[in-house]
C-alpha cells in the first residue's frame, strides 16, 4: 500500500508542476526604454539680401526622440516623444514681415512622437494601430524618418527560400527550379534543351 501511495503523491506534485511552469509560460512581460538623438550645427553663408549685400545664418540643432514600450505577451503598447531645441525660434514672424519657412519642424518644442498598440500574433503576421514608425524601409529619399505612419498597418512576413536556381535533369530536356516555381514562369530565358 505504501508504493500505491508514494506513485500517487508523486503523479500529484509532478501534474501541479507542470501546471505551474505552463502558467508561467504564459507571462510574458517586457519593458523597453529606447530613443536617438541628433545634434546638428550648420552653416549657411553668403545669403542675399539685397543683390549686393549678404549675410551668414549659422545655427545648431538638438533633439532627443525618447520611447517606451510595455509588452504584454503578444501585444506591445508604446508611447514617445519629441524634444526639440535650437538656437533660433523658426516660427516667430518678424514684425510686419512675411517669412519665409525653411524647416518642417519646430525648432523649440515638445510633443508626443508616437503613441501606438503593435499585435504580433503570430510570427509571420503583425498589426499595429495609432501613430507608429514607419513598417515599409523607405530611404530618406521618399519618406523622412522624423514622419510617422498614423492609422493601421499590417504587416506580413515572408520566408526567405534561398536563392533561385534553374537545373535540368539528364536527358529529359525539361529544367525545373528548386525554390520557386513561380521565378521560373517568370523568366525570360527558355529552358535548356537537350541535344
Amino acid at each position: 500500500m505504501k508504493p500505491a501511495a508514494a506513485l500517487a503523491c508523486l503523479s500529484l506534485a509532478t501534474s501541479a508542476a507542470a501546471q505551474d511552469e505552463v502558467y508561467q509560460a504564459d507571462k510574458k512581460y517586457s519593458f523597453r526604454l529606447v530613443g536617438d538623438a541628433l545634434a546638428r550645427e550648420e552653416w549657411t553663408w553668403d545669403i542675399f539680401v539685397p543683390p549686393t549685400e549678404t549675410r551668414k545664418e549659422d545655427r545648431w540643432r538638438l533633439q532627443a526622440r525618447p520611447r517606451l514600450e510595455v509588452g504584454l505577451g503578444k501585444l506591445v503598447l508604446g508611447v514617445g516623444g519629441d524634444f526639440n531645441y535650437s538656437k533660433d525660434e523658426n516660427t516667430k514672424l518678424a514684425a510686419g514681415a512675411f517669412q519665409l519657412y525653411r524647416d518642417n519642424y519646430r525648432s523649440r518644442d515638445a510633443r508626443v512622437d508616437l503613441a501606438f498598440a503593435s499585435l504580433k500574433p503570430a510570427s509571420w503576421v503583425q498589426v499595429q494601430g495609432g501613430r507608429f514608425v514607419m513598417p515599409i524601409a523607405f530611404t530618406e529619399m521618399i519618406w523622412d524618418r522624423d514622419l510617422r505612419a498614423q492609422g493601421g498597418a499590417l504587416t506580413l512576413a515572408v520566408r526567405d527560400r534561398g536563392p533561385v536556381r534553374r537545373w535540368a535533369s539528364p536527358g529529359s530536356g525539361a529544367g525545373a527550379v528548386t525554390s520557386s516555381t513561380t521565378a521560373a514562369r517568370l523568366s525570360s530565358r527558355p529552358p535548356p534543351t537537350s541535344t
